[in-house]
């Protein structure tokens, strides 16, 4: 199951959609591989995707708005080496994985100008974090 938390009114992100559909896919996908093994109990979602509008402290060239993507799972999480090394090519833990799922998904989020951060959930699991620079301000704003 998959559990959305999607904040209502944010402005348009500059970015290609089938490029982020990739992206989303793909974490996606991740995502559903990490918990196959994993009997969740109870009602709680595998899966959550959460958007939010944010102001990045650092980045002064997006007129302080920025849209922030987060993919929560209740999977294993990542081990310390992946966490060091998840972002570079053939790195994977999957037995038929090419290990070029991550890198790619970085490389679009960067050439839309954005960030990707990956981290260990505390009570679980994996979170994603993408971070859109890119966004068109509102009309009447």
């Amino acid at each position: 199951h998959i559990r959305r938390h999607l904040a209502p009114g944010l402005p348009l992100a500059e970015a290609d959609p089938t490029q982020l559909r990739q992206v989303l896919n793909n974490l996606l996908s991740n995502s559903r591989d990490a918990m196959a093994e994993l009997e969740l109990e109870g009602d709680e979602p595998g899966i959550t995707i959460r958007t939010t509008l944010t102001r990045p402290e650092k980045d002064q060239s997006t007129d302080g708005q920025a849209i922030r993507i987060t993919l929560e799972d209740r999977g294993g999480g990542f081990s310390a080496k992946v966490l060091q090394t998840a972002f570079e090519p053939y790195v994977t833990t999957k037995a038929h994985g090419t290990g070029l799922g991550l890198p790619i998904v970085r490389k679009i989020i960067e050439e839309h100008g954005g960030r990707i951060d990956i981290a260990n959930r505390k009570d679980g699991g994996a979170r994603v974090s993408i971070l859109l620079t890119r966004v068109t301000p509102k009309k009447g704003n």
